[in-house]
């Protein structure tokens, strides 16, 4: 065989094998911070959790960890669960969105309090975890997928109201925004079904192009007082892919009398309700129950399983006040806010934590000796 043809047929079989080794490369999650490692998540992982998440590479962070920094070896979305159930979580951190609502729990026990689980698109390269307002360690991943292998079975659907707003007046318009994220690299035709309180609204169908957010929004009929349901469905073909439940508020402030007024005497209601961990959800739900407890003129919230400075500042347009589970909620602008007027710790609580409840307390009682 003449020596150019030979050179030839090696350069084909040396470009065939570089193109193929670069088509499969896998994808590499490196932790770079002392407190993390990496690992496959199984079945076994998680009590519940999307099939879709199941076989990706997570990373598992070590209790004390305050900082995270990894490596890609190519652009990913890493999908995450918070402690939303610590009311002293005031926002997710920058960049996060909803992926699926009500998707996880941890632990047969937790099954009846389901999380949601968020995403966020890391580039290749080093990364770095963006700044909680909570320990690190309390925040679990649920993996990294390259965004190159992305299906329609990733896509998301998003719902806000149009102007972000908590509540709406009675006979007031309302529109809200569907937010549909396709990280595919094709155009997916996507149907959106609806119903409000169990009635069913007309469809919407559009194309949702590869690699895009899509908005649509969708105007409501004028509703009553009191919290209407939205209950959306994103379907992909005849597959369903994600849906969410969405409280509407239609309320009214209620009238400063006597019963809000100094000197207050304090009568109102114990909160054990636990929602979304969805801001929007937490301010809305507090819009509800304070036009109740108006409407009732009671005056006073012991807060239960949901709080944040958003909730506060609802219950403080409203005149109610509130009392902190002070076993949780440590952080000054908790403590400080003019809705709030007094604490406990806990609810009723066992002899073995009495010791650890009175260090808590002597530490309050000299940080905040105007609280009772």
């Amino acid at each position: 065989m003449p020596l150019h043809k030979f050179t030839c047929i090696q350069a084909v079989i040396l470009l065939t094998c570089i193109y193929i080794g670069v088509a499969v490369e896998e994808f590499n999650l490196k932790p770079l911070s002392d407190g993390a490692t990496s690992y496959v998540i199984t079945r076994k992982s998680f009590h519940m959790l999307p099939r879709n998440l199941i076989g990706l590479v997570a990373l598992r962070i070590r209790h004390g960890t305050h900082a995270l920094e990894f490596a890609l070896n190519k652009p990913a979305r890493s999908y995450w669960v918070f402690p939303l159930w610590r009311r002293d979580l005031a926002k997710l951190p920058n960049g996060f969105r909803m992926y699926r609502q009500g998707a996880f729990a941890k632990t047969p026990a937790r099954a009846r309090y389901p999380l949601e689980i968020f995403y966020r698109d890391f580039p290749a390269g080093r990364c770095k975890m963006p700044q909680m307002d909570t320990p690190l360690y309390t925040a679990i991943n649920l993996g990294f997928k390259p965004l190159d292998e992305m299906t329609p079975e990733d896509m998301v659907l998003n719902v806000r109201t149009a102007n972000d707003d908590d509540a709406f007046k009675p006979d007031e318009q309302i529109e809200v925004r569907l937010e549909v994220d396709n990280p595919t690299t094709a155009t997916q035709s996507v149907r959106i079904t609806a119903t409000l309180d169990g009635r069913r609204l007309p469809p919407l169908t559009f194309d949702a192009p590869p690699r895009m957010l899509t908005v649509r929004k969708m105007r409501l009929p004028k509703l009553p007082i009191g919290i209407h349901w939205l209950k959306l469905q994103l379907l992909v073909g005849d597959r369903a892919i994600d849906s969410r439940t969405f409280p509407i508020v239609v309320t009214e402030e209620g009238t400063r009398d006597e019963s809000i007024s100094e000197p207050l005497f304090p009568i109102g209601v114990y909160d054990k309700t636990f929602l979304s961990g969805d801001e929007h959800f937490l301010r809305a739900y507090t819009h509800a129950i304070c036009h109740s407890l108006r409407k009732h003129r009671l005056n006073v919230i012991v807060a239960g399983a949901n709080l944040s400075l958003g909730c506060l500042d609802v219950a403080h347009k409203y005149g109610i006040r509130v009392v902190l589970l002070a076993d949780k909620i440590h952080r000054k602008q908790f403590m400080t806010h003019p809705a709030v007027i007094a604490y406990q710790f806990s609810d009723e609580p066992s002899l073995d934590v009495a010791r650890a409840y009175r260090k808590i307390y002597e530490h309050l009682a000299k940080e905040f000796p105007t609280r009772p």
